[in-house]
């Protein structure tokens, strides 16, 4: 674990010569918006800033509150800070997102945090034929990188870092049901955290094997005081009987500053990351076997049918 003094130093460090691009999906509340800030914060607001979400008054709250960087007189320099409103539960609209994302950018990102979600307790499918959570925690996730890949690798191509960070469950390790990969056999409220969890292990292991000059890290933040745990009862009671273990948001945003923010422990690759910024290793269960049936399963899923298209 690295020290809170040497993280705090290497993302105090962090000053590219270049104005970054970064997208954060899920960036209206949560961890997405705790890690936004944190990021405007750190650079005083040189940074260009695309929020996707829901919520458009939420999100030019956040814009508004962003700093702007003092230029010098006459400085033509302008600082983007845009909102993108998408509900990511339907495939085309993720696409059209993600095809959005790449005109704004003009096809170059630097960082890409995704953390959207919602807490579902029974199977709720999607026009797509998706489970709602699943489609959340995983298969538009899956999409919204495989899309925008080539605006991080135009990024890496410029001499930039690119980094995607994937903001749910690293390192739980729990064995793939291979014959029912999206859960209509064994469908509940814990298994399918769990399971898209590993999905996402999967995912930034194969990613980081494709398309290796790109840094793809997936996070464990545990159990934070965000939103999500007052949602309803049950994750009231979750948060109650966890108290002892929960955590503020603010604080564990600002650690994974470090991992996407590093100019060299996180170079390139792929990285499973605990709530202390532990570098965790991946799970012994996730063969060769299981990581091409889930990759195969998850471009199968999340292939968009002509139909849906029009």
């Amino acid at each position: 674990m690295p020290s809170v003094e040497f993280a705090e130093r290497v993302v105090a460090s962090y000053r590219p010569s270049y104005i970054p691009n970064a997208v954060f999906i899920g960036g209206t509340s949560g961890m997405g918006r705790a890690m936004l800030e944190a990021l405007a914060k750190q650079t005083n607001g040189r940074v260009n800033i695309w929020i996707v979400g829901r919520n458009k008054t939420v999100a030019e709250e956040i814009i508004a509150s962003i700093p702007s960087p003092p230029l010098p007189e006459g400085s033509a320099t302008t600082f983007t800070r845009e909102f993108v409103q998408c509900d990511v539960s339907l495939l085309r609209n993720v696409q059209a997102m993600t095809q959005e994302l790449l005109r704004q950018t003009e096809r170059k990102i630097n960082i890409l945090v995704i953390t959207s979600g919602k807490a579902m307790y029974s199977r709720v499918e999607t026009a797509d034929g998706l489970d709602l959570q699943m489609m959340l925690r995983y298969y538009s996730r899956f999409k919204m990188i495989e899309d925008l890949v080539p605006a991080l690798e135009n990024a890496h191509a410029l001499g930039q870092d690119a980094r995607v960070m994937t903001v749910l469950a690293a390192g739980v390790g729990l064995k793939v049901p291979i014959d029912d990969l999206d859960l209509k056999k064994w469908y509940n409220y814990l298994m399918v955290h769990i399971v898209t969890g590993v999905y996402n292990d999967i995912m930034v292991k194969v990613q980081s094997e494709r398309h290796p000059n790109l840094t793809f890290i997936h996070v464990f933040p545990g159990i934070v005081n965000t939103p999500a745990t007052r949602v309803s009862l049950f994750t009231r009671a979750i948060a109650v009987l966890s108290w002892y273990w929960i955590k503020q948001v603010e604080p564990i945003a600002q650690s994974f500053l470090y991992p996407l923010l590093s100019s060299e422990d996180f170079k390139r690759g792929g990285y499973w990351i605990s709530q202390s910024a532990d570098k965790l290793p991946l799970a012994s269960n996730i063969t060769d076997e299981v990581t091409k049936k889930v990759w195969d399963h998850s471009v199968e899923r999340t292939t968009l049918r002509k139909e849906a298209v029009e």
